[in-house]
């Protein structure tokens, strides 16, 4: 028999079991909306000339079927209405066409006459109003797709058979992907959400944060990731507690606790129930040793291993238990060997090549990450460590000190050498105090490697995405032979 918790929801009366399913995220929804006409009133336009049965939204003329509504959104690269004739021809039932193309589209079948993308969020604000189940926002400087998929990773402990977690696919944490996510949400299929947030200015996370609806807000840290576009740590902040400042009073923050940034600038917008995760302090309580971690919080306690290296993970995984915590769930019941979560490629990867050790943090670096990265290195039992690091971006005047402070990161950490993708500031990890390689190109930092490499290493693969470090990765990997 199932028991209703504190949080208004039914738990499964036996132990929590491992039946973690990733829900693979396509730019559909998976029931039925409704008619144009209902759609049209949600949206204030003019209802079609025709009405039908809406079984899904799709931005991707290519996966429509029938019986779908194609919303025709333009990017930098693609306009959404050169492609309506074919979304037709697939089986669409009509389109969301911008007002002042909607006359081009006059005999070919059933139209909305709405900006797309306004449209697009408008239905998923909707739709998840219309799914009353617990959703979870997550966002911060770093960390927030890897605190998002050890949470969707770990909530399906605490779903009845037959349901699974609905979360954002890879890092789709924009405008139209949290619209996607939250039009994947089903009351009868999915027993949480957890939608990350991201942004690179002012005003965006309060968008997502209106349209998500949370019942749970989750803010990982305040770093310097995007500090050329916003300025200043406390502006970044101040961009990330819009979370915050979005939410009813009646809601939840978990917060960083050990993060002043995030504390202080969260006082001025939230006072609402908070729980602060810290190992210096807060309600919920982390302590971290080696590969363990023991979490306490009120007359709970859970100590088990981490399903993800290095103490920036051990921190992902404290203000999981306090999203837990939030939502009233039993965590203490949890095994002390949690299963790994299934994360996009580039973030967090470490596995075995021919006797090497390779930790693949390819997608992309802001200065805590790449350093929390180094720590990590630090921390694997090789014969050597090695870093291959190309360019943090997006930094503005803080650049040079922000690359500096890597620098010094790799010679406090003893990492015997660095190979240096040079492009801009970069160049100063040449002169950091440790041995250093300066190459141009992907192929070259590939071919250094190869001369510096042998079984028992171990190997850090980081920077911006822009930069496309994987692809020296994957050179490395081709050629690699042990001698």
């Amino acid at each position: 028999m199932a028991s209703i918790n504190a949080f208004g929801f039914s738990l499964p009366s036996s132990q929590p079991r491992s039946r973690y399913t990733c829900l693979r995220l396509c730019p559909t929804i998976v029931t039925t909306l409704g008619s144009l006409a209902t759609l049209a009133q949600v949206l204030g336009t003019a209802p079609p000339v025709s009405d039908a049965v809406v079984q899904r939204l799709h931005t991707d003329s290519r996966t429509i079927e029938p019986g779908d509504l194609f919303v025709a959104l333009a990017g930098d690269r693609f306009d959404g209405c050169d492609f309506v004739a074919e979304a037709l021809a697939r089986g669409a039932i009509g389109a969301i066409v911008p007002p002042q193309r909607r006359g081009e589209f006059a005999v070919a079948g059933p139209f909305l006459a709405a900006e797309p993308l306004a449209a697009y969020q408008t239905l998923a604000r909707w739709w998840r109003e219309r799914c009353p189940l617990p959703v979870v926002a997550v966002t911060g400087s770093a960390g927030k797709t890897t605190t998002k998929e050890l949470l969707a990773s770990i909530l399906t402990f605490f779903v009845p058979a037959g349901q699974t977690v609905a979360k954002n696919l890879a890092n789709h944490n924009n405008d139209i992907g949290v619209a996607q996510t939250l039009l994947t949400l089903h009351p009868e299929r999915h027993g949480f959400a957890v939608v990350e947030m991201g942004m690179r200015g002012p005003g965006e996370i309060d968008r997502l944060a209106r349209m998500a609806r949370p019942d749970v807000a989750a803010i990982t840290n305040i770093g310097t990731a995007h500090i050329g576009r916003l300025g200043s740590q406390g502006a970044i902040a101040a961009a990330k507690c819009e979370l915050l400042a979005a939410l009813p009073p009646d809601k939840m923050a978990v917060l960083n606790g050990d993060d002043p940034w995030l504390t202080q600038t969260a006082a001025r917008c939230w006072s609402g129930p908070t729980l602060h995760c810290g190992f210096e302090g807060g309600e919920v309580r982390g302590v971290h040793r080696g590969d363990r971690l023991t979490v306490t919080a009120a007359h709970r306690q859970w100590t088990g291993t981490l399903p993800l290296p290095g103490a920036h993970n051990a921190r992902n995984l404290l203000l999981v238990f306090g999203v837990l915590q939030a939502l009233d769930l039993p965590w203490e019941t949890l095994p002390a060997d949690l299963p790994l979560p299934d994360l996009p490629a580039g973030r967090a990867r470490w596995y075995p090549l021919g006797g090497v050790t390779i930790l693949d943090e390819t997608y992309n670096a802001s200065p805590e990450a790449v350093m929390a990265a180094i720590g990590w290195l630090a921390t694997v039992p090789a014969r050597k460590r090695w870093a291959v690091l190309g360019t943090m971006k997006e930094l503005g005047d803080r650049s040079t000190d922000l690359h500096r402070a890597v620098g010094d990161c790799l010679k406090a950490q003893a990492i015997d050498g660095v190979v240096v993708l040079c492009d801009g500031e970069a160049d100063v990890w040449l002169d950091c105090g440790v041995p250093a390689w300066g190459v141009t190109t992907h192929a070259a930092a590939a071919d250094q490697l190869l001369t510096l490499v042998q079984p028992g290493d171990a190997v850090l693969f980081k920077a911006s995405r822009s930069v496309g470090l994987e692809q020296a990765l994957q050179q490395f990997g081709d050629r690699w032979a042990p001698p």
